[in-house]
């Protein structure tokens, strides 16, 4: 399948390509019924005689339509047309996290605070549902910094549905080796909320610091496979000075090597004592101008009352003064 600007697959028009991956490709699309943009995913054509290939991805479509939140891409429909499978999912603009994170490095950590808002309430509304990601990264991450920063989680091709006890055998890897939990390097069968918490607190410290927290560029495979199963995660601090003892906290305990010592679900996390406001625009003054402008604020509130006050008087002494030149005539 190969497509080109402007070609037609149904009511969709094709107009360019968002991406591609082992397993297939993305295309933005005009829906010509509805009017809107729409990102159309299909199966790699060589994978979709593949019954094992065709099945996970029917089964994503499955996951997908389950989920219906504002931080998560929802699915449109899906169709087979001419022996190829294709979803219609919601296009999410804007760029992806990790192209956020190579563009800035370390983020404010007001800012992380507010896209880490909408993730922790996008996985945690997936696992209400009985559905674990498994591969959280910021490339599965969309934000659109033209809205504040709205999030946007995309790509549930390998998560599980947690009674589905057959998708995944002991000994058999799923994820992003970077972001993976101690128990997915392992391959242990159950893996549950706790491994998207842990990937989660990896996203977090890379937000925060600019680098993952295991040199994935020098590294090789086993070498930080070993790491994330024994060492623990570094101080963020290190990199990157001005983050909060609260937050680092937080990344502790979510990236503990063992999972029962995390939180071990996300409501334990959504907490305003925690994580603070939510913070959202990359636009946000900072403390000393928040300090300034408030400042400069009561300045001008107390100049207007003195003048008030000012006025007042001197309208006083007029009245008076004309009653009393009444009064003499």
């Amino acid at each position: 399948m190969k497509f080109n600007q402007g070609d037609k697959i149904n009511n969709y028009q094709i107009i360019r390509k968002l991406g591609e991956g082992g397993m297939g490709e993305a295309w933005l699309a005009r829906d010509l019924v509805l009017e809107r943009d729409v990102a159309i995913k299909f199966l790699n054509p060589l994978l979709t005689r593949e019954p094992e290939f065709a099945e996970r991805f029917m089964r994503e479509a499955r996951i997908q339509a389950k989920l219906t939140h504002s931080n998560i891409v929802s699915l449109f429909t899906f169709f087979e047309l001419e022996e190829q499978y294709y979803m219609v999912l919601e296009y999410a603009p804007g760029i992806t996290l990790r192209e956020l994170i190579g563009k800035t490095g370390p983020i404010p950590e007001k800012r992380v605070l507010g896209i880490f808002h909408q993730l922790l309430g996008a996985l945690e509304y997936a696992h209400s549902k009985g559905i674990v990601h498994r591969d959280m990264k910021p490339s599965n991450i969309m934000i659109d910094e033209s809205h504040h920063d709205a999030v946007k989680v995309m790509d549930f091709g390998i998560a599980r549905i947690m009674d589905d006890i057959g998708l995944t055998r002991t000994g058999t890897k799923m994820g992003t080796i970077s972001y993976m939990s101690p128990e997915q390097v392992r391959a242990e069968k159950n893996i549950d909320q706790r491994s998207d918490i842990y990937s989660l607190g990896v996203i977090l410290y890379e937000m925060l610091s600019g680098v993952l927290p295991f040199n994935a560029n020098t590294g090789s495979e086993y070498e930080i496979q070993h790491t994330i199963v024994t060492e623990p995660i570094p101080d963020p601090r290190k990199i990157y000075p001005f983050i909060s003892e609260d937050t680092v906290k937080m990344l502790d305990w979510m990236t503990q090597k063992d999972k029962e010592a995390r939180p071990q679900n996300l409501r334990d996390i959504i907490m305003p004592e925690i994580i603070g406001e939510p913070e959202y625009s990359e636009n946000d003054v900072t403390d000393e101008e928040y300090e300034i402008q408030d400042d400069n604020e009561k300045e001008t509130v107390n100049r207007g009352s003195y003048i008030i006050v000012i006025a007042i008087i001197i309208a006083f002494w007029f009245v008076m003064f004309i009653i009393a030149m009444v009064l003499r005539g």
